[in-house]
């Protein structure tokens, strides 16, 4: 799942893995970190996204050496940006 936010060329910095709960489901959820509450509360502003869509929309995180999508769930990033490379500023398994 993408926030609407990363979709319409927002920069995604926070990802993050869960359980899949359908095998159309990666695990992945990805967020600006800009969403508030609210915004998050609206189904229509959450995007299920397959891998090949998911990839373009978060080239980011991506290009990014740390951040695989196989990890397993409870995987945790917070990207930031620097020079025009993103990067990890913090990995952390999530409980």
């Amino acid at each position: 799942m993408i926030s609407k936010l990363v979709s319409n060329d927002n920069v995604a910095r926070l990802a993050y893995r869960e359980k899949p709960f359908s095998n159309q489901d990666s695990g992945w959820r990805v967020f600006t970190s800009d969403e508030t509450g609210e915004f998050l509360a609206k189904p229509s502003n959450i995007l299920m996204l397959d891998i090949e869509q998911f990839s373009p929309l978060a080239n980011n995180l991506t290009r990014c050496a740390q951040f695989q999508l196989d990890l397993p769930a409870g995987s945790c990033f917070e990207f930031k940006h620097g020079h025009g490379q993103p990067y990890v500023s913090e990995q952390q398994q999530c409980s």
